[in-house]
């Protein structure tokens, strides 16, 4: 629990129940789903180690990112990762307005057991 540094100024916030990855730096924060993508393909095993590297290997390059709008969907909606396990990872792309519109600036996750 508590907050680490994981990648040049990117941050992780651990709590009880979740964990944030903030972003908000000039080369890292984005609109682009692609990019975002490959963001979280980075930074996600870092933080739950191979189990979410397996995940995400069975998983498509493009895939996370078609699940919906990167701005004004995913958001709301979040992005769902099943490892084939009884459990599913819950990644939720945080915006902040900028002056082009909005822009993602960190991530929040969370392991829940399938049904919930």
């Amino acid at each position: 629990m508590g907050e680490s540094t994981i990648l040049d100024g990117v941050t992780v916030l651990r709590t009880d129940s979740n964990v944030v990855v903030s972003f908000d730096l000039t080369m890292v924060r984005t609109r682009r789903s692609d990019k975002f993508e490959q963001f979280v393909r980075t930074t996600l095993p870092l933080i739950y180690g191979s189990r979410a590297r397996d995940a995400l290997a069975k998983i498509p390059s493009g895939e996370l990112a078609s699940q919906g709008d990167l701005l004004t969907e995913l958001p709301a909606k979040g992005i769902h990762i099943s490892p084939g396990t009884d459990w599913i990872i819950l990644l939720y792309p945080e915006t902040k307005p900028d002056s082009d519109g909005p822009i993602v600036v960190r991530y929040r996750v969370s392991v829940v057991p399938y049904g919930q």
